[in-house]
C-alpha cells in the first residue's frame, strides 16, 4: 500500500506538470493561457502560491484516486492499454473537474472572467487533463 501512495504522489505530481506546461503552452497557438493556480487564488481568494499548492495538491488526490480506484475498474472492464487507461482517466479529472468549478463558483466566490473563445480553451482543457491522465497512467503501471 505505500509504494501505491508513493507511486500516486509522484505520479500525481509529474501529471500536474505536464499538464501545466500544455495549458500553459495555449499562447503559442492563440489561445489564452490557462492558468489553474491563478484561477483557484482568485477564486477562492488566497496568494498565488497558495493557489499553487492546491493545484499540486489536487493532482495527487487524483492520482491517488486512480491508482486505488479507477485502474482497477478499468481493468475489470478489460481496458488494458495503459494510454486508453491515461485518456480515459484524464476525460473523468476533466468533467469532475468542470462540475466542481462550477459547484464551487456558485457557492462561494465568482468564477474568474473568460477572455477569449470557450471552445479553443475546453479543447486546450481537455488536452491537459488527458496529458495528466497519461502521465499518471504511464507512471504507476
Amino acid at each position: 500500500m505505500i509504494n501505491k501512495i508513493r507511486k500516486a504522489i509522484v505520479g500525481g505530481l509529474l501529471g500536474t506538470a505536464a499538464m501545466t506546461l500544455v495549458l500553459f503552452g495555449g499562447p503559442m497557438f492563440g489561445i489564452p493561457k490557462i492558468s489553474p493556480p491563478q484561477m483557484l487564488s482568485s477564486m477562492f481568494r488566497f496568494s498565488i502560491l497558495d493557489g499553487w499548492l492546491v493545484h499540486f495538491m489536487i493532482g495527487i488526490i487524483f492520482a491517488t484516486m486512480y491508482v486505488l480506484v479507477i485502474r482497477t475498474l478499468l481493468n475489470k472492464n478489460k481496458i488494458i492499454n495503459v494510454i486508453w487507461k491515461g485518456t480515459i482517466f484524464g476525460v473523468f479529472a476533466f468533467i469532475f473537474g468542470q462540475i466542481m468549478i462550477s459547484i464551487l463558483s456558485a457557492l462561494f466566490t465568482e468564477a474568474p472572467p473568460i477572455v477569449g473563445s470557450v471552445i479553443p480553451m475546453m479543447m486546450e482543457s481537455i488536452l491537459g487533463h488527458v496529458t495528466f491522465g497519461i502521465v499518471v497512467a504511464l507512471y504507476v503501471k
